[in-house]
């Protein structure tokens, strides 16, 4: 096994221990009685290993070109704290798979993080933060707004070097390719929440100067009221600028919120969604729990 993948599977500093590669998506629908066959998830893990080795392959080279020669379309933007490494780095699993070769900048926003995220994934541009903070916050609580209020300037800083900013959370599992489903002629396309509610959990910006205006907007009125949601405030200045910005919700059945996909959704309509979203629920390890049970969690720990 190569070191890259040493690094995915057992790297951050010891803190992940492993990767359960071994159980595929029907055996993990079969395991409902936590009783699973030694055998099969050893043989498991033969095969996913040569798979992964595959994916590194690929993406050790092809990342690398794309970034460097400017033609990949859109730039995944991530914010990492050290209590969410775990759910990066199971994100990280899943994109990892689909092969996309797209750059990936990470806001590191401890220094706990931002060394073990320089351990595990080399091409990938890790930025810091001017925040230092660890731990996992529960949402809309004050620190979880002090780090979602970055997100204007995160995101500004990239529109502003002329990069499409595809902008995820990493409370989120990619299924398949969402990149058909972006509309170019499109300023802003986005997951919703609910009816006309931008959901900043998936949400793809082109750079241009209209969106430009639309984030520095963004950007000053939650400098002017830092304990605002940073998700309300966006969907206020959206809709002020609705006139001069081109946006379009995705395919709710595709691009389902949480609380769609874990209690609405049967299994066939959970077995066409793009990206899962573990929202609409709070808690580090309830989302972790949930993420278990429906057999998206691919972590050891």
């Amino acid at each position: 096994m190569s070191p890259f993948i040493r690094r995915l599977l057992c790297g951050g500093l010891g803190v992940i221990i492993c990767v359960i590669i071994a159980i595929n998506q029907k055996s993990l629908n079969s395991a409902s009685n936590n009783e699973v066959n030694v055998d099969k998830v050893q043989l498991g893990v033969q095969n996913v290993n040569k798979d992964i080795t595959n994916i590194e392959n690929k993406n050790s080279v092809g990342t690398k070109s794309t970034y460097l020669s400017g033609l990949a379309v859109w730039t995944v933007l991530l914010a990492v704290n050290d209590a969410f490494f775990d759910f990066f780095s199971n994100w990280f699993f899943y994109y990892t798979k689909l092969k996309l070769n797209l750059p990936i900048v990470i806001m590191a926003e401890d220094e706990k993080v931002y060394t073990k995220l320089k351990s595990v994934c080399s091409y990938c541009q890790i930025l810091r933060s001017g925040l230092n903070l660890h731990e996992a916050f529960n949402y809309n609580s004050a620190n979880f707004i002090k780090l979602m209020s970055q997100r204007p300037s995160n995101i500004l800083r990239l529109l502003r070097d002329g990069k499409n900013v595809l902008h995820v959370d990493v409370d989120s599992v990619w299924l398949h390719n969402p990149l058909p489903h972006l509309d170019m002629s499109v300023d802003v396309t986005y997951q919703l929440d609910g009816p006309n509610n931008v959901c900043m959990g998936f949400i793809a910006i082109k750079s241009n100067n209209r969106t430009i205006e639309l984030v520095e907007q963004w950007r000053k009125r939650m400098s002017q009221k830092p304990k605002q949601n940073d998700q309300e405030t966006f969907n206020s200045v959206l809709q002020n600028n609705k006139g001069s910005i081109r946006h379009q919700g995705l395919d709710a059945m595709q691009f389902p919120n949480g609380r769609q996909y874990f209690v609405d959704f049967n299994r066939t309509q959970r077995s066409r969604v793009v990206i899962v979203h573990n929202n609409y629920i709070i808690g580090h390890d309830t989302k972790k729990e949930r993420f278990q049970k429906f057999g998206l969690w691919v972590l050891l720990i």
